[in-house]
């Protein structure tokens, strides 16, 4: 069996959780040609995966891959960059962070067009709060691939910071308390994303966080559900589960909050302050 079907099956295995054959298949192709490195970086993918991550063996397969194919390797070195993020953002390193930074200022000298390596170096910029360079980056990027529907969801993001806003899965909380358009702007990008790109389960995820928050539930629902089509995994789709009862019950919960003398939105606000202390 040729390396490429192997590599198709091991992925096909993982999908259907059958992780123990999918390592017997990586191993099956390191067998044939232990020089691959489209083998480590694939592997890499598998050992990182939502489901069982192992970030000690990605890590060492994405070294080994970076090793074998050091000069043009884009797929390998962003897939580092992403690796090394999700361990910063994890560990809160401002350090880490700053040595991804440095990493994808590298990649994307070498390779200038590449419109994902300027994607994830946004992520790395809104996460320690650089709104406007991420902001410019992301419309290069744009420029570069006007159909990714991603870029267009971490614009939106973007500017929703710039206004002093933040969204998790769930929560839209807003520092500013007369910045009430802001959600409005949002779901204007956000569906904007979603025209362009009809598959961007990002876009569907915060859709149905911003239409939630504006207590707009059979549309928040509606889009969560569309989400719930994309999913890659069962640890994704446990997730959207629960924010789709979280969803479904919410105006019963806050009937409860305002019984016990409570307001919704100043306990929201409440809590989203101490997730940030």
């Amino acid at each position: 069996m040729r390396i490429g079907a192997l590599l198709r099956r091991a992925c096909a295995k993982e999908a259907g959780e059958e992780f123990k054959s999918a390592i017997e298949d990586f191993e099956m192709a390191l067998s044939i040609d232990p020089t691959n490195h489209i083998i480590f970086l694939v592997r890499a993918k598998f050992y990182s995966s939502e489901e069982r991550p192992n970030f000690d063996l990605a890590l060492t397969d994405i070294n080994k891959c970076l090793q074998l194919c050091p000069d043009g390797n884009l797929a390998g070195r962003n897939y580092y960059a992403m690796l090394k993020y999700r361990l910063a953002s994890t560990s809160q390193s401002q350090v880490e962070m700053e040595k991804v930074k440095r990493h994808l200022r590298e990649t994307m000298k070498q390779f200038p067009d590449s419109s994902e390596t300027i994607g994830l170096y946004c992520q790395v910029l809104l996460d320690v709060k650089e709104i406007r360079e991420a902001i410019k980056y992301l419309d290069k990027a744009i420029q570069l691939d006007p159909d990714n529907g991603m870029l267009l969801v971490y614009r939106a993001q973007a500017k929703l910071s710039s206004k002093g806003g933040s969204l998790d899965q769930g929560f839209l909380s807003m520092s500013n308390p007369h910045l009430e358009d802001a959600t409005t702007l949002l779901i204007e990008e956000l569906e904007y994303a979603l025209k362009i790109d009809e598959q961007c389960r990002m876009a569907m995820e915060m859709l149905a966080t911003a239409y939630s928050q504006k207590g707009e539930s059979e549309r928040a629902i509606r889009y969560l559900e569309m989400a719930m089509k994309h999913v890659r995994s069962v640890t994704e789709l446990a997730q959207l589960q629960t924010f789709h009862l979280i969803i479904t019950y919410q105006p019963e919960i806050n009937k409860e909050i305002l019984a016990c003398g409570m307001d919704p939105e100043t306990l929201r606000n409440s809590l989203n302050k101490q997730q940030l202390l």
